[in-house]
């Protein structure tokens, strides 16, 4: 009895203490988890965005020279297999649409995923007609392009703009009579855009083709406008023009309508601006016709397979433009023919003696005597002023596209004075000439482009176009541009970089190869 009454009175002690004990634990636990929080917290402020930056996949950039080189990127083909990916959203943040028809070809992979990286070299026909090819292959169901404010001239009024774009084929004459073949088209109805992302299409439509062997391209640069019912509509998806001024804004209020199943981003670097690598020639007095002439001649000299030989093409060239520029016989004076025969005549034995692989051979079927067409350089250089000179050495020589990247029946790869796809009486594009401060600005909007896709839009992979090749990107400040546009894509993510191996100029780019920057 005395032990269950002190059992019973030593139980409520026991009791208390124990309720004591755990309050005072629990009070002990609060204060120590209040204090880590407030600790973390403040840690957190200091690092918790850096961590989770750091944490997260790190993003592949791919930079290349032309943009058609973007192709085997979007299809994953280096490991030898190509990757299916559907429905996919391309944000295309570049001067230019690249929205033109590819040629159609008998093994052209058409509304099907592409089979094998020989197959894609059909999407690679030229740089502004790899888009809607990716897109016929089901890859992009919405194309987004950001367009820089200086191309305001070809929007009208619009800061935005949605279409759909329906492509398909009609069959159409040729040279030969009776025979038909087909040819792609496409149709373009403009929809309406609002806050409630209703869509419905106005009653603007276009419908274009291609022209054919029997029309000059030149007389239709945008295509022969046809009726709608001659084009076999097979598929179709949305394309959205968006200023660079209200782009982070749309990012940032509507990402669950781009998104669909991922997204690429694809950049060009004459988003800064577009220039013609031409344009310091024809200020120094050349002609067009003379620039042609020149082409002509080195054409039919040198064929250098890659960017390696490209560079020793150049290198050797402006070796001789240097000793052109200090014989003392520039502009035709009669009295040096005779120089004029020992340069022709050194550069002919190095070119048999140690530079036999950068000569065209028989296999690229070249018309024409080498020695002889090495008369001809030497006889063009020495009939030019100083400044002439001087231009051409700033400009340099290279290869007109890669010889490794491409399909061979569309690309032509001469080796010409660098000077670019186009002359400003030879093209439609608008010239843009950029500054310091102007990069600066645009750079500051591109980061706020890229902010704006977090983290709803962040993309699967970035690919990076340089287009100094063609002679968009003005190329005293491409490394500026580049180097701007890769600072601002770590907002993004960590970034992983890749280069193409037939960079213009390498990874170093053309001017800074070139000792020019």
């Amino acid at each position: 009895m005395s032990r269950q009454r002190t059992g019973f009175l030593l139980k409520p002690r026991c009791a208390l203490y124990s309720i004591v004990s755990a309050v005072i634990v629990v009070i002990l636990w609060k204060l120590y988890i209040n204090y880590s929080f407030y600790t973390s917290k403040n840690i957190v402020g200091q690092w918790s965005v850096e961590d989770n930056y750091r944490t997260s996949p790190s993003i592949d950039v791919f930079i290349f020279e032309e943009h058609h080189e973007a192709i085997p990127y979007w299809f994953n083909s280096s490991s030898g297999h190509l990757t299916e990916k559907k429905g996919l959203t391309l944000i295309h943040i570049d001067g230019h649409s690249d929205m033109g028809l590819p040629q159609s070809f008998r093994k052209f992979p058409y509304l099907r995923w592409p089979k094998n990286s020989k197959e894609l070299e059909y999407y690679m026909q030229a740089n502004d007609l790899f888009i809607i090819s990716a897109a016929m292959a089901g890859m992009f169901s919405k194309v987004i392009w950001v367009w820089p404010r200086w191309d305001q001239v070809n929007h009208e009024d619009k800061a935005r703009d949605l279409s759909e774009i329906n492509v398909g084929w009609l069959m159409v004459d040729t040279l030969i009579p009776k025979m038909k073949r087909r040819t792609f088209c496409f149709c373009h109805h403009s929809l309406s855009t609002n806050k409630n992302t209703d869509r419905s299409v106005n009653k603007t439509e276009e419908c274009r083709r291609l022209p054919t062997s029997l029309e000059r391209q030149a007389d239709f640069p945008e295509g022969v406008v046809i009726d709608r019912k001659t084009c076999k509509i097979e598929m179709s998806f949305l394309h959205e023009e968006i200023s660079e001024d209200l782009a982070a804004d749309v990012f940032r209020k509507e990402a669950e309508n781009f998104r669909e199943n991922g997204v690429i981003l694809d950049i060009d670097e004459d988003f800064y601006a577009c220039t013609f690598a031409s344009r310091p020639l024809l200020n120094a007095g050349f002609t067009e016709e003379e620039l042609d002439d020149l082409n002509e001649i080195t054409g039919s000299i040198f064929c250098p397979n890659n960017v390696k030989e490209e560079q020793e093409v150049d290198t050797l060239l402006s070796q001789m433009l240097d000793e052109v520029m200090t014989s003392g016989c520039l502009e035709k004076k009669t009295e040096c023919q005779q120089k004029d025969v020992s340069i022709q005549n050194k550069y002919f034995n190095i070119l048999q003696r140690n530079s036999k692989h950068l000569v065209c051979g028989k296999k690229q079927r070249k018309e024409g005597n080498k020695e002889e067409q090495l008369r001809k350089l030497v006889k063009t250089m020495v009939s030019w002023n100083p400044r002439k000179v001087t231009a051409i050495k700033q400009v340099g020589f290279c290869l007109t596209t890669s010889k490794s990247h491409g399909l061979d029946m569309t690309k032509a790869a001469e080796f010409h004075v660098c000077m670019g796809a186009n002359t400003p009486n030879r093209t439609l594009v608008i010239e843009h000439n950029t500054t310091l401060p102007e990069i600066n600005k645009r750079t500051l909007g591109l980061k706020e482009i890229f902010e704006a896709m977090k983290p709803r839009l962040l993309p699967t992979m970035v690919t990076l176009c340089r287009s100094s090749r063609d002679g968009y990107v003005p190329r005293e400040f491409q490394n500026k541009i580049e180097s701007d546009i890769i600072e601002s894509l770590e907002s993004l993510s960590p970034l992983k970089l890749h280069f193409d191996d037939e960079l213009l100029g390498g990874k170093k780019g053309w001017y800074e190869s070139r000792g020019l920057s």
